[in-house]
């Protein structure tokens, strides 16, 4: 609808935009929030992990070795860094998910943009054990065996 990618279609409607599309699927199979409260905490997450995203994006591109090793330290410094350390906050005081007391898009997200740095969430343990258990998720598991190869 938007002349981009991501789309969906749904009952005839398109709508576009990842965000979009992530919450409609969240609240149609059970991984939103049980209230507006915990909706918007969960795109606040969202939006964290999708700048934290995007800051990863120009080191992959960076076709120099020393300025691409350059990057990716600033990037694992800066928004590697700020994203791990809010969402250990969150999980404080033995918390098991993001938002709420069940899982939702949030941790999902969370952990599929975390699988690509295992060994630097690994500073903070409960990051890295809410990744890893979202990873173990009979159906998450078996899509990352089978997925297509790719960059990305």
């Amino acid at each position: 609808p938007n002349g981009s990618l991501p789309y969906l279609s749904v009952e005839g409607r398109e709508f576009g935009t990842s965000v979009a599309i992530a919450m409609y699927l969240a609240k149609t199979y059970g991984l939103a929030g049980e209230n507006d409260v915990e909706d918007a905490e969960i795109l606040m997450i969202f939006d964290m992990v999708q700048d934290t995203f995007n800051a990863s994006v120009k080191p992959f591109f960076e076709s120099d070795p020393l300025k691409k090793a350059e990057l990716i330290k600033e990037f694992e410094a800066g928004a590697l860094t700020k994203l791990v350390k809010f969402l250990a906050a969150r999980l404080e005081n033995g918390k098991t998910w993001l938002v709420g007391n069940k899982l939702t898009i949030a941790d999902v997200v969370a952990a599929c943009l975390l699988e690509f740095k295992q060994d630097f969430v690994k500073t903070e343990p409960a990051v890295a054990d809410l990744a890893d258990r979202v990873m173990q998720l009979p159906n998450i598991k078996n899509w990352i065996a089978s997925r297509p190869e790719s960059a990305f």
